[in-house]
């Protein structure tokens, strides 16, 4: 592959590869979603509750954004060893380019913490109807609190 691109780029080819990007910490069964999501990933509306698939789409997103940083993590190095030999500014403008997308991308996995934080706080807790009010105020002139005591009154 990397021949390939110097032969295209009309420079010598690399000596040596090796990867800086290391994949994250990623058991089995999650591999497979980011391999084949449509093996295991089973979308079914009514058949799974809403928080199951909120778990498992945040799962799925969240592994494809870390395979983009993988991914991503070792095309910067091998740019950065292209861009260094041939010493082309347009070189140099992808590496930039790509370092910007994969700090982006970083973002979109903050940002998707804070989705799913708000989406999971957002969502209706059970309330108990067991209310008890120890001490209640009323705020307005006492003619007000007089009208509504007679119309509760009455």
């Amino acid at each position: 592959m990397t021949d390939l691109l110097a032969k295209a780029l009309n420079i010598p080819p690399l000596k040596d590869h090796k990867a800086i990007a290391q994949k994250p910490n990623i058991s089995a069964s999650d591999q497979s979603l980011v391999t084949n999501p449509k093996k295991d990933v089973a979308v079914s509306v009514a058949a799974e509750e809403s928080s199951a698939n909120l778990a498992n789409d945040y799962q799925f997103v969240r592994l494809n954004l870390y395979e983009i940083l993988t991914k991503g993590g070792k095309s910067l190095e091998e740019l950065s060893e292209i861009a260094s030999q041939s010493q082309h500014p347009r070189s140099y403008e992808a590496m930039a380019l790509l370092i910007k997308n994969l700090g982006d991308t970083a973002d979109k996995i903050m940002q998707l913490h804070k989705d799913v934080k708000e989406i999971t706080e957002t969502q209706p807790q059970q309330v108990s109807h067991n209310l008890q009010v120890a001490n209640a105020v009323f705020v307005g002139s006492t003619s007000e609190l007089l009208e509504r005591i007679n119309d509760n009154g009455e």
